[in-house]
């Protein structure tokens, strides 16, 4: 029986695709392979906006509006909501929204009460403005004849009436009212009706408008609260999106230019734009929080930008001053790597020991800083940690690196302990926890760890080690680099379980969910019928994005056995005993919530259940 290569089914793959090429980053999902005819319709219909990013084989994700492949569409969509802005000029400003309780991106208007308040019309309205528009007339025509009429002043002398002194006949909106002395009488209500209604239109018109402002406070009210959600949860692409429409409106909460400043410089990696916002806005700031949280976004973009001593200089400033934060050192400590100054980086770094979400990132830094040095067993002991089992976000990063810098130390028996810890870790598993957006973990990315992992495959010359090298080229968006690698490292042996695991993940990553199952078929250890604990944890990851609930469970159910088992696994079980019994699923929850404050799943979980009241 003949088989297939992996890169012969890849090939074939896109075979059958034909142009569909572009994969698409919508929020936390990845669509596709689409056609660019595909993503454009996609955009015309609003299922996808322009700062939702692409990518094309061979290439890196880009905002679908910077692709110059879509430059065509994304002129059309801001013209067109240039016409709709300028259509609804007269009435409200109609800014366009995502619906929040739907995965479609359905435009919605962010003030609509208002704008139906504004453009309700019924009989008694029209009825209203044909009469105003006959006092109108007349007001216009006794001024032409009056120099009273001309000289008065005020609001009642504005409506005021003198009647003609001959008889004829008066065109109006109307129609021909005769004016004839025997309809003065007749002519003089009609005027007063249409005074008074024209007061009562004026008054009701004014108390519309209370409501509507009254209503779009509320409107920026919700948003605010959504997109400060969204933010808590790390869901920064819905949040800046929800701080753009709060921006659309007049408003006066600082806090929220300052986090949409930080998210325009963080998400969409503005730097110019984002720099000048944060150092227009920072001598507005009366918090000394939000002071400081401003000045590291500024260093931020310093080193966003390749400017590490100005960066250097703005946050040596910062941390001499009361309040400075844990994300500063940190920060400072990168400033002064990316300048050089290793030493000094690795003493600011100590001041970050025992801090409960930056102690793995520093010894992270640390570990790096080490092995640049070629001090393998100061990077080695850097990551050594006491307890294992309780490292969970950044947990496959720790025992990667661990793993190499090992090695490199000839400690080859804990080399290969850990490099198994770090091929049985969910490869999202660090994702699923809060990560501030002012800290700046580029330093500390797997593209920083490349050179160490390659050198660490080099003598190594093993296949758990490869696959470690294709998780970290995954992770580096290099995804090509990574199918040429498991490809040629498979070869005849197609039945090699972690490689097969790894290729599984990549083709997850890149929505070929049908080739991510059949690389699975083939990820079984071949002295057990048992899957990897990589591969199991990318089929319930696809049973999951398949919606099916129960195939999730019942994998991530399994992965409960191992120690530790994944974090995923353990939201699984709760979720589980939750819908068996509240009673006896809070407790574990509550658990969950107290070791893992900053899980995005479990806090996500208990904000379910607790709606579900």
């Amino acid at each position: 029986m003949s088989s297939q290569s992996p890169s012969q089914s890849n090939e074939s793959s896109i075979a059958q695709t034909g142009d569909a090429t572009w994969l698409v980053k919508s929020g936390d999902r990845i669509l596709g392979p689409f056609s660019a005819a595909e993503v454009t319709r996609r955009l015309h219909s609003k299922e996808l906006v322009v700062i939702d990013e692409v990518i094309a084989p061979q290439a890196r994700w880009r905002h679908i509006r910077d692709e110059p492949q879509f430059a065509g569409v994304v002129d059309e969509i801001r013209k067109g909501l240039m016409t709709v802005r300028d259509d609804t000029e007269v009435g409200t400003r109609t800014p366009i929204m995502v619906r929040e309780d739907s995965d479609e991106k359905t435009p919605v208007s962010l003030i609509a009460n208002v704008t139906r308040a504004r453009f309700d019309t019924n009989a008694d309205s029209v009825a209203t403005a044909k009469i105003q528009d006959a006092v109108i007339v007349s007001e216009t025509q006794d001024r032409q004849r009056s120099d009273k009429g001309k000289a008065a002043g005020g609001f009642h002398s504005t409506l005021a009436y003198s009647p003609p002194t001959s008889a004829k006949t008066v065109t109006t909106s109307l129609g021909r009212i005769s004016t004839a002395p025997t309809s003065r009488v007749a002519l003089g209500l009609v005027v007063l009706a249409a005074i008074a209604i024209g007061v009562s239109s004026y008054l009701v018109k004014g108390t519309a408008g209370k409501r509507g402002a009254s209503g779009r406070s509320d409107e920026i009210a919700r948003l605010r609260s959504a997109a400060d959600t969204a933010w808590n949860q790390g869901e920064f692409v819905r949040s800046l999106k929800l701080y753009e429409q709060i921006n659309r409106e007049p408003h006066t909460d600082l806090e929220t230019d300052l986090r949409h400043a930080i998210l325009t410089l963080r998400v969409e990696r503005q730097t110019l734009a984002a720099k000048r916002k944060l150092e227009e806005l920072l001598p507005r700031l009366s918090n000394q929080d939000a002071k400081i949280r401003a000045r590291i976004a500024i260093a931020v973009a310093q080193l966003q930008s390749d400017n590490p001593i100005e960066a250097r200089n703005e946050l040596s400033a910062i941390v001499r001053e009361p309040g400075a934060g844990p994300i500063a050192f940190f920060n400072l400590a990168c400033a002064q790597a990316a300048s050089g100054l290793r030493s000094e980086a690795v003493q600011t770094l100590k001041k970050l020991e025992t801090h409960p979400t930056l102690e793995l990132p520093s010894r992270l830094l640390r570990a790096l800083l080490f092995l640049k040095d070629g001090s393998y067993r100061q990077a080695g002991l850097a990551l050594d940690i006491s307890n294992p089992s309780s490292v969970v976000a950044w947990r496959q990063e720790v025992f990667a690196i661990g793993a190499a810098a090992d090695w490199f130390d000839g400690n080859k028996r804990r080399s290969i302990t850990r490099l198994r810890q770090a091929l049985d870790t969910d490869p999202m598993q660090t994702d699923m926890f809060f990560h501030d957006p002012l800290v700046f973990l580029e330093a500390i990315r797997w593209s920083q760890w490349l050179v160490y992992i390659d050198e660490f495959v080099d003598r190594a010359k093993s296949n758990p080690s490869r696959a470690l090298l294709a998780i970290a080229l995954i992770k580096s968006d290099q995804r090509q680099e990574a199918q040429t690698l498991i490809s040629e490292s498979l070869g005849s042996r197609v039945n090699e379980p972690d490689l097969q695991a790894v290729n599984a993940y990549l083709y997850m990553t890149q929505g070929r969910d049908d080739e991510a199952r059949g690389a699975l078929r083939f990820a079984r250890n071949e002295k057990a019928s048992a899957m990897s604990a990589l591969a199991a944890i990318v089929e319930a990851r696809l049973c999951e994005r398949s919606g099916d609930r129960n195939c999730a469970d019942t994998v991530w159910t399994s992965l409960m056995r191992r120690e530790p088992p994944p974090h995923a696994a353990m939201i699984s079980q709760a979720r589980i005993e939750l819908q068996v019994s509240r009673e006896k699923g809070a407790p574990i929850l509550e658990r969950l919530r107290a070791l893992y404050p900053n899980s995005i799943a479990v806090n996500q979980l208990a904000s379910q259940f607790s709606d579900t009241k």
